[in-house]
């Protein structure tokens, strides 16, 4: 894997709503070559439901494929609590 990781960073709420496009959108501008890790930056996400976690493991799947990998960092109590009771904690870089 490449030492520079890319990095996506995503604000507001990723539900149903919104998941799908502002993922899209987010990694279109993502300059990413295969084998890298991409960091996912969460900090400015006030708001995920199972919709963002499917977007969030939609795009892990994706760049795994890639041959890159992905950890979503800076993430708040709210949003590790809402991995954990799906099942997602794994996706959350530890602090």
């Amino acid at each position: 894997m490449t030492d520079h990781p890319a990095v996506l960073a995503l604000s507001g709420e990723l539900d149903i709503a919104t998941a799908a496009t502002a993922i899209s959108t987010a990694a279109a501008g993502l300059s990413f070559r295969e084998g890298q890790r991409v960091l996912v930056d969460v900090s400015r996400v006030v708001f995920i439901d199972a919709a963002g976690l499917g977007a969030l493991v939609g795009l892990r799947n994706e760049i795994s494929a890639r041959g890159g990998a992905t950890e979503i960092v800076y993430a708040n109590d709210r949003f590790r609590r809402t991995c954990a009771v799906a099942g997602l904690a794994g996706l959350v870089r530890p602090r």
